[in-house]
């Protein structure tokens, strides 16, 4: 039984020449992939042959990604670096602390290397040099502020609550923080030393491999800020566009670091708290090489975005590839693979064959987690034209590709992906899939089966449901009469007749998205 929704498969018959490309580039998200849930890493031939793409985070990956380059990987890497905390021991963040240097304990505090603050001790450096109003150890030429750092209406730094390592929200438009950040930034790339308050100095290598820089935690918006501040703004801003402009500042120092010769490093980021508004990405464009979307097509844990929503994302994509900026949908999907052949289909209509990187994932596991399908591999050739909408209710778009065509139904969160006769399909060899026949499985939790419910009172159904493509509608009867109707699992508050002693059949039933029905049903009594 599949676990994913991908409508009808067919093989259309085809005499144009077959052009071997698969357009659906893979790229390995933070952590050395394993098969589904496996605790078993992927061969470095294994990842050879099916990705092209490494987002390589230090602290996961430490050292796979040598191990995929002498089996001959030649794609592109990009090591992660967060960019919206600045790692360090807690209680360091009050009006109180900010005036007390760090103590031995903490300094000897180690962070985790996918953060600027990698190297044990460099947190304290620039928590003592604001105190003394001194340059840093490794950077003689940054003399660090409270200005690095975001600030709460007290006066007390930002942070996120985090342990055993705080994080604290550093101020995109200091200066002395778009430094550092950049500094360390190359240093991953070129190799450098670490300087301790001691004057004792470390080689630190280049990540081997490497080829540009990934960023975490860009902000389009600022719900990040606001949430790790109780909702408020921070002190040092007072809209999203002040704030949105200081994250442009320090991108630009970013890309001039990274990007001046001698150096030509590519820059990436991960764009977070998106409106979708199809243009939200632009404004930083002058900046970025890439971006990527992590939650494409579907929410984290709550199964399709709306169409409106995936039009946007549709759009926003579509103007990034065509910017010759690379795109790269990260889907937070499920074990079970529900809606990978939707996803899949959706990419398809804004790739450019080349431009683009695709990664299904587990929301709910880690990124680890390969999933796969037969199209992910489907040879379909490099598109020969834009998305095209064919249907405005349903809402379908189609696209032809030189070896095949794809169509998808946003409002049904399906997908057909038609490999041409002729083409082929490499590992894993594809199989041609039916449309869901599978029903949702339906379970109500309360009441009990035979429970008495107060009569003349309230009662709350509580069910659930599960699909192995997804619930699109629910509905509870009370005596085959409908009582409530929801498009998501949500519970029914049911009024009890006042009349005692009488029975009555729950009935819930769930529908899927191709149309199945699941039901259960329990029988209760109203009190006497």
């Amino acid at each position: 039984m599949k676990k994913y929704i991908l409508l009808s498969i067919l093989f259309l018959i085809s005499t144009s020449p077959v052009v071997a490309l698969n357009p659906t580039q893979l790229s390995i998200i933070y952590e050395p992939p394993t098969f589904g849930t496996s605790t078993t890493l992927l061969t470095g031939p294994e990842v050879v042959s099916r990705f092209q793409n490494v987002i390589y985070a230090r602290n996961q990956m430490k050292g796979e990604l040598p191990k995929y380059i002498s089996a001959g990987f030649k794609g592109k890497a990009y090591v992660y670096l967060i960019a919206d905390n600045f790692g360090g021991p807690v209680d360091l963040g009050s009006v109180a602390a900010q005036k007390t240097r760090c103590t031995s304990a903490q300094k000897s505090f180690k962070i985790y290397s996918n953060n600027s603050a990698m190297d044990t001790g460099d947190f304290c450096e620039v928590h003592d040099a604001i105190i003394s109003k001194t340059a840093l150890p490794d950077y003689p030429d940054i003399f660090p502020t409270e200005n690095w750092f975001l600030h709460r209406a007290d006066g007390s730094r930002i942070n996120k609550g985090h342990t055993p390592m705080e994080d604290y929200v550093p101020n995109p438009s200091d200066p002395n923080w778009q430094k550092y950040y950049s500094r360390r930034a190359l240093r991953e790339m070129i190799g450098g030393n670490e300087i301790d308050s001691s004057s004792v100095v470390t080689p630190h290598p280049a990540v081997a491999g490497v080829t540009g820089l990934f960023i975490d935690n860009i902000e389009l918006g600022w719900s990040n800020v606001t949430r790790a501040n109780g909702g408020l703004a921070p002190v040092e801003y007072s809209s999203i566009a002040s704030y949105n402009a200081a994250v442009a500042s320090f991108l630009s120092t970013v890309k001039n670091t990274l990007q001046t010769a001698p150096y030509n490093y590519p820059v990436w980021a991960n764009m977070i708290s998106d409106p979708n508004t199809g243009t939200s990405w632009d404004q930083f464009k002058p900046y970025l090489n890439g971006g990527m979307n992590e939650s494409f097509g579907l929410s984290w844990g709550k199964g399709p975005t709306s169409s409106s929503n995936m039009l946007q994302q549709l759009t926003q994509a579509e103007s990034w590839i065509n910017s010759g900026r690379h795109f790269l949908a990260v889907v937070q999907g499920d074990a079970n693979k529900s809606y990978m052949g939707y996803s899949l289909g959706s990419f398809l209509l804004v790739t450019n064959g080349t431009n683009a990187s695709y990664y299904y994932a587990n929301y709910s596991g880690n990124y680890h987690e390969l999933y796969e399908i037969p199209e992910l591999y489907y040879q379909l050739g490099l598109p020969t034209e834009s998305r095209r909408q064919i249907s405005t209710a349903p809402i379908i778009f189609e696209r032809k590709f030189q070896n095949g065509k794809v169509t998808v139904n946003l409002s049904a969160f399906t997908a057909s992906i038609i490999l041409n006769s002729g083409a082929t399909s490499p590992t894993p060899t594809p199989t041609i899939v039916v449309s869901d026949k599978t029903p949702p499985i339906v379970f109500i939790t309360s009441p009990k089966s035979g429970a008495t419910v107060s009569r003349n009172h309230h009662v709350t159904i509580n069910a659930t449901a599960t699909d192995n493509v997804g619930i699109t509608k629910l509905e509870y009867y009370i005596n085959n009469t409908l009582k409530c109707t929801y498009s998501s699992v949500k519970s029914c508050n049911w009024s009890v007749p006042r009349q005692s002693n009488v029975s009555y059949t729950i009935l819930v039933k769930a529908y899927d998205a191709a149309g199945n029905i699941g039901s259960s049903s329990i029988p209760v009594k109203s009190s006497r």
